[in-house]
């Protein structure tokens, strides 16, 4: 069974219901009934204030089915200043709220799970996002932040996966742990240089943010603050900061000593650690997937956490420092767990280039590891004189430009992985000489029809071979 599922894609059991027909129709025609009637008699649930001066919103009644919301500024003559924790959470119909000046907080899960929400206005007097306010709402497009706010939370927009633009005003002076992972859609942030600090893992995952510009203000940048920032080719910072600075574009601290981040989205096969480098953080490199070489230097003395993870593509390493790195360990920030081969000098590289891809070569095992090139339909190259090869794990993963691929009878294996999120691909081609292929190889391939010379599944395939369960043409010899 595959261990990874791409996102959006759940399974899930589902009962038979014989001779029940009649339900189906029913419960729709009284969800609908209760979602107009909702919309219309929404009512709310009160709590005074310590202060005995102001009412909270403590939570709805009849909420769940209601698609908008107004929330009222006074109840029984005093105003309302603030919404109770969770107080909105998992209304799942909601679509646009309306919150009143008086509100001074949006407070943790406030909106939580509210997935249907695509429109909110966060008055001017509100001064802090609490932490989850408006974590997994998947529809929320855009919002405007006030110059009132200071504090953005920790996970406070956490998988807010449509989310294209967000205004950040310069009365923010922190960002929190989590605040925007997973905003998928985001193509860009402009960080105020009101901000000291922005927290671990705070873009983690904003798989369109394609460059980042660190103003002078920022004294803190948690670990993985842009880790899986996997179209990031870009991180400027202010030549001001006092704290950190920017090197080819990559995030280092002021001093040079700590690699911070790596701008995972770029497209370089190899990357050589400065030799001013000490040590690298620990999500530096997560999530980047074109890197198959690195070369580390004799001043690097520790890696850490996950450093290296998710680099599937790394499959040589030149270790000039004194860590004890060995090829398919997880040690030292996972440098080592992809690796086939350690060397000491770039000269004993296995590595070969044929046109826009990416081979390796140690005399016994041929890989075909990394496409680097543009084009849409793909025959793979013959390597040096027609000699069989393998492909490697994860050799095209996430490449959403191909649309059809040609197996030539000199593969023999397709490895795990090996088109996993290939989002339009839609035909691919299997010669007979492909005798192995490994789990989950076209696990997000959507689209895809697979023709296959082999009349029937070879016994040294996978049995997750095609998880995806994409329409298979067996016995095909056409082009």
């Amino acid at each position: 069974m595959c261990a990874e599922i791409p996102a959006g894609v759940k399974r899930r059991k589902r009962k038979a219901m014989k001779n029940r027909k009649w339900i189906t129709p029913v419960v729709t025609v009284l969800i609908m009934i209760v979602i107009v009637v909702g919309a219309i008699t929404g009512r709310f649930k009160f709590t005074l204030n310590d202060d005995g001066q102001s009412y909270s919103v403590a939570s709805g009644i009849d909420l769940l089915m209601v698609l908008n919301v107004e929330i009222p500024d006074i109840y029984k003559g005093l105003p309302v200043t603030s919404i109770g924790e969770e107080a909105f959470r998992g209304c799942v119909f909601l679509t646009s709220i309306e919150i009143p000046d008086s509100i001074i907080s949006i407070p943790y899960r406030a909106f939580c799970s509210c997935h249907s929400l695509t429109n909110i206005t966060i008055p001017d007097s509100v001064t802090i996002i609490g932490e989850e306010a408006f974590d997994n709402c998947e529809s929320l497009t855009s919002i405007e932040i006030p110059d009132s706010v200071t504090s953005i939370g920790g996970l406070a927009f956490d998988g807010c996966s449509s989310l294209t633009s967000i205004t950040i005003p310069d009365s923010v002076t922190s960002i929190g742990d989590y605040a925007f992972r997973g905003c998928s859609s985001l193509t860009s942030i402009e960080i105020p240089d009101s901000v000291t600090s922005i927290g671990a893992k705070a873009f983690d995952n904003c798989e369109s943010l394609t460059s980042v510009v660190i103003p002078d203000s920022v004294t803190s940048i948690g670990s993985g603050a842009f880790s899986y920032c996997t179209s990031l080719t870009s991180i400027e910072v202010d030549i001001e900061n006092k704290y950190y600075k920017s090197i080819d574009e990559n995030l280092y601290t002021i001093d040079g000593k700590e690699l911070v981040q790596y701008a995972v989205g770029k497209t370089d096969t190899s990357f050589t650690i400065p030799n001013y480098v000490t040590s690298i953080d620990g999500r530096a490199f997560v999530g980047c997937h074109s890197l198959t070489s690195v070369v580390i230097p004799d001043s690097v003395t520790s890696i850490d956490g996950t450093a290296f993870y998710s680099c599937y593509s790394l499959i040589e390493v030149c270790n000039k420092s004194s860590l004890d790195i060995a090829a398919g360990r997880s040690n030292y920030g996972y440098v080592d767990k992809y690796v086939k081969h350690i060397i000491t000098d770039e000269s004993e590289t296995y590595l070969r280039y044929v046109g826009d891809y990416v081979f390796y070569d140690d005399g016994t095992d041929i890989y075909l590891v990394k496409y680097t090139g543009n084009e849409t339909n793909l025959t793979l190259p013959e390597y040096d004189g027609g000699k069989q090869y393998k492909i490697h794990d994860y050799a095209f993963y996430d490449n959403a430009k191909i649309t059809k691929v040609i197996i030539p009878d000199s593969v023999t294996s397709i490895g795990d992985y090996v088109f996993y999120k290939c989002s339009s691909l839609a035909s691919i081609s299997i010669g007979d000489s492909v005798t192995s292929i490994g789990e989950c190889a076209f696990l997000g391939s959507t689209s895809l029809i697979i023709y296959c010379e082999a009349k029937s599944k070879p016994s040294g395939w996978s049995s997750d071979w095609n998880s995806n369960k994409r329409l298979v043409v067996w016995g095909y010899k056409g082009n």
